[in-house]
């Protein structure tokens, strides 16, 4: 049981690494298209809320939920990890459902 839970721990994380290479998404913002990479957004998503992006913080937060899922099941405290992981998917799930998102902090959505 050990040997599962380190790989789907590990391969979580992996996976995790490799998304934050990729585009998370684009927008079309004030006629050109604008392409937002993983990795940008992860470094600046817990300033966005000093924007007025409360439900882009909200979002962001998908990825501290995430990672306290994957450090309580290292402690073995699985029901909390469940229940972690159930609260990150839930956040990264519901930005699919979004048709506009914060483009500047003076409100514009693209």
């Amino acid at each position: 049981m050990k040997k599962i839970k380190n790989k789907s721990a590990l391969l979580s994380i992996i996976t995790f690494l490799i998304s934050l290479f990729f585009t998370a998404f684009q927008v079309k913002d004030l006629g050109e298209i604008k392409s937002y990479s993983s990795g940008e957004l992860l470094i600046v998503g817990p300033l966005i809320f000093l924007g007025g992006g409360i439900m882009e913080f909200l979002v962001w937060t998908a990825n501290v939920w995430f990672l306290l899922s994957v450090f309580y099941s290292f402690r073995n405290k699985y029901l909390l990890s469940l229940v972690f992981g159930f609260i990150s998917y839930s956040c990264s799930v519901s930005f699919i459902f979004w048709h506009n998102v914060l483009a500047s902090e003076n409100g514009r959505t693209a």
